[in-house]
């Protein structure tokens, strides 16, 4: 993992898990980072291996990161061997991620390996995700269906590394500015010709 850190070329963070929260659907990490170490929401995490989640929660000593099996969690990828892309989710079970929706005629085999995309910038581009394990016809008929096991060591890895520079900004983005002049200036006042005496006056070229 240290050789992974200086290798990235990236701004990363070593971190250590200090909690496992596997409760029903639910598949979480606890680092021992918060935001008095610089941790923001929405942070990449990865291992010596590949995309492990990102962080959802912090607190000043430490942080929450929801794993990519997680139910709730979807990260864009796509697939080494042919560069279609599309969306990996969590499954129920907590193990594995699931490709629903495949086209049927989409080139996806068992073996294939799963980068992230960079759709998004959330995930930098081409961090291993998982592999494929299984693919098969939806129950419909109409798409496939595969399943991937992911390449991080979601349930060994005691170190983990938090990269920095990838999150999306909390809230709303800022108001634009408003294009053209500022409407703190009215319009330029009407030039008025002063005519000989014995004449009307006109009053910007408008003959009264």
């Amino acid at each position: 993992l240290l050789d992974t850190q200086h290798s990235l070329g990236l701004n990363v963070q070593l971190a250590r898990v200090i909690g496992v929260d596997l409760g029903a659907y639910r598949y979480r990490l606890t680092l021992n980072m918060g935001s008095r170490d610089g941790v923001r929401s929405g942070q990449p995490v990865i291992d010596a291996h590949g995309v492990m989640g990102q962080v959802i929660e912090v607190l000043p000593h430490i942080a929450v990161v929801m794993l990519i099996t997680d139910p709730s969690h979807a990260i864009p990828v796509t697939i080494a061997r042919t560069g279609l892309r599309t969306v990996a989710y969590g499954s129920r079970d907590g193990d594995e991620l699931s490709l629903p929706n495949l086209p049927l005629a989409a080139d996806i085999r068992v073996g294939d390996n799963l980068l992230t995309s960079g759709i998004g910038g959330r995930f930098p581009p081409g961090f291993p995700v998982g592999r494929i394990d299984n693919v098969a016809p939806a129950d419909t008929g109409m798409f496939q269906v595969a399943l991937a096991r992911p390449a991080a060591d979601i349930d060994r890895s005691t170190d983990v590394l938090l990269l920095h520079d990838q999150a999306e900004p909390e809230g709303p983005p800022a108001p634009a500015s408003p294009a053209g002049p500022s409407t703190s200036l009215g319009p330029a006042p009407a030039a008025t010709v002063v005519s000989p005496p014995g004449k009307p006056s006109v009053d910007s070229g408008v003959r009264r």
